[in-house]
């Protein structure tokens, strides 16, 4: 069987992870990509002019999404467990990031 694909955030979750993510590097010129596995996204960046590369995950809930953790490093399947991700949930994640980071 072949593996999945990753889920393509929606529009309304692409913009609002990449707002939470522009506000707390306080930059507007960011350009974040992202994968999802709902209800996780890691959004991903590179260093701008006044920021640093990096990588976030977000998790949604019923009042809209949350950073739960920005790194300058890359996350791994097992950080992403210590941080409450289930570990299939994580081990798509960067499997996701792999395939899309080039």
């Amino acid at each position: 069987m072949a593996p999945a694909v990753a889920e393509i955030p929606g529009p309304d979750d692409a913009v609002a992870v990449s707002g939470i993510v522009q506000d707390r590097l306080s930059a507007t010129d960011i350009d974040v990509k992202m994968v999802a596995e709902q209800p996780y996204i890691i959004a991903y960046w590179s260093a701008g002019k006044n920021y640093a590369a990096g990588q976030a995950l977000a998790k949604k809930s019923k009042s809209g999404w949350t950073i739960v953790k920005m790194t300058s490093g890359t996350f791994t399947g097992s950080a992403l467990t210590a941080l409450g991700v289930p570990d299939s949930t994580a081990k798509a994640l960067v499997t996701d990031l792999k395939r899309t980071q080039h």
